[in-house]
């Protein structure tokens, strides 16, 4: 820092010079020859001096107003710096101290460490993301694929699920919701999950085992991945009316389990992505074929069924191989559902398969026939 003097006296030189200049040219436009260095002040009439100094002092208080302004505002901005990276540096000791709390021994502290998480993430809007990740890690990271799981890890877990659940419903307040963060549950196990009217853009449950699994929500444009999904007890996934994308490829639905998956009735705006999914025997996947559906909007591309594969729906206003069954192959017991209407719309099964006046029919699709129920 410059010392006090010197620099008092150096504002006051140039704050003199500024006046005397201000003087010089206001005496000039007044029409007097006044020069700057050698000055004859005598020349100026004594009725036209009081004008002059009276213009001077007026404006150069105007530029030390202006002056005071800009110095203020400089402090004002160098005060809100400091204020922000005082904030910073206590929310990210928030974050430091959750994320201690989530990884404690303790049951009760790592679940006071969850809702601290989840608070933070309200309010820590530039770092929401990494807040949201790290519940999710801790979600996946305490979800074994077998049944060992502690009562209080259940707690955990469903503390962490409900946190979810609450920042993403379509009627939640919007300064608060995660719906548009990338929300990461693969390889997690989920029991008993009931979200209704939620709304996501990526939703990522790819190896992830669904068991009592209800999902109704829009996906407002975004995607559901289910990329080698392990459905081992009942699921539902309802889609809204918002386009979407559904990546189920590898979709394995074990024996004893079914899953529903139905997006809007209006609009066929979902696109079902189900290649190389496979359902073991006494497993049942139905899917709702949604009215003006377009091409490929539901792909079972190399589905492997050994149980029940139903497909449900009118085909109306449906475009031409909507549904897309390839080398889609049935073994065992398994077998193919096709509703009357949808099975008899034209091409929107591909590839065709012969006609049928039944309601349902079930089709063997490695010999291309067609039984009626």
């Amino acid at each position: 820092m410059p010392k006090f003097l010197p620099s008092l006296l150096a504002v006051f030189a140039i704050s003199s010079l500024t006046v005397w200049l201000l003087f010089v040219g206001f005496s000039r436009l007044a029409g007097f020859d006044l020069a700057p260095w050698n000055p004859s002040l005598g020349s100026l009439p004594p009725e036209r001096v009081f004008d002059l100094v009276r213009s001077t002092a007026t404006a150069a208080g105007i530029l030390a107003g202006i002056f005071a302004i800009v110095y203020a505002y400089r402090k004002q901005r160098v005060q809100e710096a400091a204020g922000r990276r005082e904030d910073s540096q206590h929310l990210s000791q928030r974050y430091q101290d959750a994320a201690n709390q989530l990884g404690h021994d303790r049951e009760a502290v790592r679940l006071a460490g969850a809702y601290a998480m989840s608070r933070l993430a309200d309010e820590w809007l530039a770092q929401r993301q990494q807040c949201v990740d790290v519940l999710c890690a801790n979600l996946r990271l305490s979800s074994p694929t077998n049944n060992d799981v502690t009562p209080l890890d259940a707690v955990l877990k469903r503390a962490i699920l409900d946190e979810i659940l609450d920042h993403t419903r379509i009627d939640g307040l919007e300064e608060r919701s995660w719906s548009a963060l990338r929300l990461d549950l693969s390889d997690a196990r989920i029991d008993d999950l009931q979200a209704r009217g939620n709304r996501f853009t990526n939703l990522i449950l790819d190896r992830a085992h669904l068991h009592d699994f209800n999902l109704r929500a829009d996906l407002d444009g975004g995607r559901l991945s289910m990329r080698d999904t392990q459905i081992i007890g009942n699921a539902s996934v309802h889609l809204g009316d918002a386009e979407g994308h559904v990546s189920a490829w590898g979709l394995h639905i074990h024996g004893g389990a079914w899953m529903s998956l139905s997006p809007s009735s209006h609009g066929g705006k979902t696109r079902i992505g189900l290649g190389k999914a496979m359902i073991d025997a006494d497993g049942t996947l139905l899917i709702t074929v949604a009215d003006g559906s377009r091409k490929g909007d539901v792909d079972l591309w190399g589905a492997d069924v050994q149980g029940d594969l139903r497909l449900y729906g009118n085909g109306t206003a449906c475009e031409a191989k909507s549904v897309r069954l390839t080398d889609l192959t049935t073994t065992g017991e398994g077998g193919l559902t096709i509703q009357g209407e949808l099975g008899t719309a034209a091409g929107v099964i591909h590839p065709p398969l012969a006609g049928s006046s039944a309601r349902h029919r079930l089709v063997k699709l490695g010999e291309w026939t067609v039984v009626d129920d």
